[in-house]
């Protein structure tokens, strides 16, 4: 039996060790041989060692086109990037705010919020943020948010305090967002408001948003589309 044929063997029965064993003394013959190299970047795939498995068929790719080193490359590289979020979304950060960010996500599910293939992520004390775990697909829905979960400018404005804003006449440079934010102030001092852990997890500051941007830091933005939506807002 040669090497080749053993580590084919070992590979299917899954004994992927043996089959790395086998493979590589057979490409101490046949360095160069794709068929070989092919069936080690396969082994290497299902020992979960991407990183090795993805050097060995970028290499194989720019050399031949082949429909099998294409699918196999294509199917590594998934699972090299599902690797890398993986490992991303573990490695929380350690701070005392994450525990109220995780109340914020289990109330969100326990109350009809979907969450496929991403997650809310807690990325430090001034910023949250939306990451997938795994590879999205074209037209596939990740996220559902029933609308009773959705803090929204008309609820702001239809409160007692919203309806006095609006009918004042005040100028506001930035009304939307005004009477928003009040609304948010209202509810956090209400001991039974349903929005808790939503405010909760919310930053202790908002320095970084783009209204207490310095005129500086606007000027940098000059000629950007981004300044023309921020004054809509």
């Amino acid at each position: 039996m040669t090497k080749r044929i053993e580590a084919v063997a070992c590979h299917k029965i899954g004994e992927h060790k043996e089959a790395i064993e086998a493979i590589d003394k057979a490409l101490l013959s046949k360095a160069n041989d794709s068929n070989y190299l092919l069936l080690k970047a396969q082994i290497l795939e299902s020992l979960g060692q991407f990183n090795d498995s993805f050097v060995i068929l970028n290499e194989l790719k720019q050399k031949e086109k082949t429909k099998e080193i294409e699918t196999a490359y294509e199917r590594v590289s998934k699972a090299l990037t599902s690797e890398a979020i993986r490992t991303f979304i573990v490695q929380d950060i350690a701070h005392e705010e994450c525990i109220l960010f995780d109340n914020y996500k289990k109330w969100m599910k326990a109350n009809g919020a979907i969450l496929s293939k991403i997650t809310l992520k807690f990325l430090g004390p001034n910023y949250r943020g939306i990451v997938a775990t795994s590879s999205l697909d074209k037209g596939e829905i990740v996220l559902s948010v029933p609308k009773e979960l959705i803090m929204t400018l008309t609820m702001a404005k239809n409160t007692s305090i919203g309806k006095k804003i609006t009918s004042s006449g005040t100028s506001l440079i930035y009304p939307n967002n005004s009477t928003l934010a009040t609304y948010v102030l209202l509810e956090r001092n209400n001991p039974h408001t349903k929005w808790k852990y939503m405010i909760e997890a919310m930053p202790k500051s908002v320095s970084n948003f783009p209204i207490f941007f310095t005129e500086e830091e606007k000027s940098l933005l000059k000629g950007s589309q981004f300044l023309r939506i921020f004054y809509q807002y």
